[in-house]
């Protein structure tokens, strides 16, 4: 297998505004394309199980554990779970704004640290900002080991009811 071929996966289009993900189809077969985008895309906006326990600073933005926790059945059988937490964010009070940008930080980070762990970059940097009143901007950067340019990644996360 070439590097170039290693390197694609299937094209995940991501919809801001009903935040979810879809495949795309290219002439009946699946498309390719980015495969570190679609390992973002995976990593930030499928379902991460919520934790047992809140930490402080989830209860510091109101998350409390749900009795659905979500996640993903597969994640019995994996050493490292897939997803992230930023579905529980819906229910953040945002009355701390910094916090629950601290939160959403953190919560991508951890989500994409098996990428660092893997091999696959070797630096994370990840920014939240209020775009507007109900959606959170979060920028990734991600540099691969052995490169000086890095890969850039901007998404918005808009939800309704935060108060």
């Amino acid at each position: 297998m070439t590097t170039t071929a290693m390197m694609r996966d299937v094209k995940i289009v991501w919809n801001d505004q009903t935040l979810h993900g879809d495949w795309v189809l290219d002439n009946g077969d699946l498309a390719l394309d980015n495969a570190l985008l679609s390992a973002v895309l995976v990593s930030l906006f499928s379902d991460g199980l919520a934790p047992l326990e809140p930490t402080a600073l989830d209860a510091q933005v109101g998350l409390i554990t749900p009795q659905d926790r979500r996640g993903w059945w597969g994640d019995a059988l994996r050493k490292t779970p897939i997803g992230s937490r930023l579905w529980q964010l819906k229910r953040s009070i945002k009355a701390n704004q910094s916090s629950v940008l601290l939160e959403a930080k953190d919560l991508c980070f951890d989500a994409l640290s098996w990428l660092v762990n893997e091999g696959i970059v070797g630096k994370i940097a990840v920014e939240t900002s209020w775009k507007s009143a109900t959606t959170l901007l979060i920028k990734i950067t991600l540099t691969r080991p052995n490169s000086n340019a890095p890969d850039l990644f901007q998404f918005q996360y808009a939800w309704e009811g935060l108060v």
